[in-house]
């Protein structure tokens, strides 16, 4: 198996978990469908920061540092790939920084069962809608593999 194959595999490999990654964020809200369906009437004019202002400020800094170290973790991963030629960090990169993201998402299906907070679903959005930008890509493999000899 030559250098470009291999990358298309292990490619193909990080998208599949990639993306079940970011399915998994889509049950969370079935989840709390299930547990919580009156969080899911909208239409309450609830204050926006609920009844526990201090609890929803400190889980939206939280879920924003989350989102922050995951974009740090995968540009700092993706370079040591690069520097010392190991397509397994880029693998790292993205499963970490998938996984702070989903952080983020936790963190609102945790206000949604313990504080009752309507608008636990941004939390989940903002961890999903960030996940996309660890979606693997082909060029970070192709750099962490190019002084390989076939």
């Amino acid at each position: 198996m030559n250098r470009d194959e291999k990358n298309r595999a292990s490619h193909q490999t990080m998208m599949i978990t990639w993306a079940m990654l970011v399915a998994s964020q889509a049950m969370f809200g079935v989840v709390v469908y299930f547990v919580k369906p009156e969080l899911f009437r909208f239409g309450s004019s609830s204050p926006i920061f609920g009844n526990d202002i201090l609890v929803i400020l400190g889980a939206a800094f939280a879920a924003f540092a989350a989102i922050v170290a995951s974009a740090i973790a995968r540009s700092h991963f993706i370079a040591k790939a690069i520097e010392l030629q190991k397509v397994e960090l880029v693998q790292t990169a993205m499963i970490l920084g998938s996984a702070l993201c989903e952080a983020a998402s936790l963190i609102g299906v945790f206000l949604a069962f313990v504080a009752d907070y309507p608008y636990w679903w941004v939390f989940l959005a903002a961890g999903a809608l960030s996940m996309l930008m660890h979606m693997p890509r082909r060029a970070s493999i192709d750099s962490a593999t190019y002084r390989i000899e076939e």
